[in-house]
């Protein structure tokens, strides 16, 4: 186990020795890359994609984390004598929020109104059943 540290130990100073030496080659290098990232349209939407998905996942986890301990501190708050009676009913009110949120009548009328639009377009739609319409196809 020696050997290997002792080996990736010598290969970092060689590298930091080389960066020392010659660091406008590094810069060189680091500028080809980038130039190189920019030119591969398809290279930069995926990046972008991938650090859209990975940063809306951390606001929405950061974010629920946040109201769950401020709901935890309101819970346990509750029973102090002076301020109790407010964090109650602010506890209150902080699910009340979360129970309106829930969407799911909203869910309810956009099935409701994409049925009637389907509804009204299946009765402006002419359907005619016989062939007679069709162009010949000799």
């Amino acid at each position: 186990m020696k050997k290997h540290q002792q080996s990736a130990d010598r290969v970092m100073e060689a590298l930091n020795e080389q960066t020392r030496k010659h660091p406008d080659r590094f810069v060189a290098q680091e500028l080809e890359e980038y130039l190189l990232y920019l030119r591969s349209p398809l290279r930069m939407m995926w990046t972008n994609l991938y650090a859209g998905i990975f940063r809306g996942l951390g606001a929405l986890l950061g974010a629920s984390v946040v109201v769950a301990i401020l709901l935890w501190i309101l819970t346990l708050t509750q029973s102090f004598p002076l301020i109790g009676e407010y964090m109650q009913t602010l506890h209150g009110h902080f699910i009340d929020f979360i129970e309106e949120a829930r969407y799911s009548d909203d869910f309810q009328r956009v099935e409701i109104l994409l049925q009637d639009i389907a509804d009204n377009v299946e009765l402006q739609t002419p359907q005619s059943d016989s062939r007679e319409d069709l162009p010949d196809s000799d």
